[in-house]
């Protein structure tokens, strides 16, 4: 038994020197490696959505400085689109660059999604037109003033379309 437990913690001496080793040479490597550039970037298993529209919405960049941050970045990103299930983001180092590579699951009827929000940020947007007037037809029960100053728009507001329905 007395030798079972040496042989044990010998094993785990043993695991944590070479962990420890594993690291001092991945710190080194990184000091190193300050050169890295983001080469490209590609996007693997799309169905309904562009590559280009995924790279419009990561804040990286190729000829951007490398860092592991970047693809935390860019996986953090990804994953707030609605219209994104999952996102896997894999470095793959070829010199000075590091090409990432990315593996996107879709949400089901991603395309969909993206026209919902793309249309809600549309009516958000201030158009060039001023409200000149309001009018309301049909109403019977109740003045109409009644109704009208109830209104999130008044005449004089830019129209914004979502805020007038």
């Amino acid at each position: 038994m007395t030798q079972q437990i040496r042989k044990i913690k010998k094993n785990q001496r043993v695991r944590y020197e070479q962990k420890e080793e594993k690291n001092d040479a991945f710190e080194a490597e990184r000091e190193t490696r300050e050169d890295l550039k983001v080469g490209s970037i590609e996007f693997s298993n799309l169905k309904e959505l562009s590559p280009d529209l995924l790279l419009s919405k990561i804040p990286v960049k190729s000829g951007d400085d490398y860092s592991n941050k970047k693809l935390s970045d860019i996986y953090l990103s990804l994953r707030r689109l609605r219209y994104i299930a999952e996102a896997n983001v894999r470095p793959e180092i070829q010199g000075d660059t590091v090409n990432i590579m990315v593996d996107v699951a879709e949400a089901e009827n991603a395309a969909a999604i993206l026209k919902q929000i793309e249309t809600y940020e549309e009516m958000q947007k201030e158009t060039n037109y001023t409200v000149a007037s309001i009018d309301m037809e049909g109403t019977k029960t109740l003045n109409k003033e009644d109704y009208l100053k109830d209104l999130p728009i008044k005449v004089g507001d830019i129209l914004i379309p979502q805020k007038g329905s």
